[in-house]
């Protein structure tokens, strides 16, 4: 493999990364437009609106270090799918949701989904990109941060 093909398919993985970094964006911020929709049909007060907005974290904290463990023993990429699988299921489940329990179980659930993904994804910088360029590498992945708030509303 040439040193051009080598870069370029580092940056396609990048690339990649970035895009679903966005993804998950849009996935969270969807809750926040829907919730004022949400807390009508249920009849959630602004405590358990809140409540259902940081139920997402507590499974999203909790994944954070499991998830760079599994990424170690069974590689990045297994585990990044794995997420996104996940949290596909539990984006699709949320709209099943029948009360306000199991809106916050879902939404625990799909936290723990997006959860493992951070780590992964570090991990799979580190493993395409050569110590000199994994800063960039790491920046234009997480400047995914802006673009994905910016583009849920």
């Amino acid at each position: 493999m040439s040193e051009s093909g080598g870069f370029k398919k580092r940056y396609i993985v990048v690339g990649v990364l970035f895009t679903i970094w966005v993804v998950a964006y849009l996935d969270r911020m969807v809750m926040a437009t829907a919730i004022p929709y949400i807390a009508d049909e249920f009849g959630l007060t602004p405590v358990s609106m809140g409540v259902v907005m940081s139920a997402f974290f507590i499974g999203y904290a909790f994944c954070q270090i499991p998830g760079g463990l599994l990424a170690d023993k069974f590689g990045a990429q297994k585990v990044m799918f794995t997420g996104i699988a996940w949290w596909s299921v539990f984006t699709a489940i949320t709209g099943m949701a029948y009360s306000l329990i199991s809106m916050i179980f879902i939404r625990i659930a799909f936290g723990i989904g997006e959860g493992v993904f951070p780590a992964a994804s570090w991990r799979a910088v580190a493993n395409w990109f050569p110590a000199k360029e994994r800063g960039a590498a790491t920046g234009i992945m997480l400047s995914s941060n802006s673009f994905g708030p910016a583009l849920a509303p």
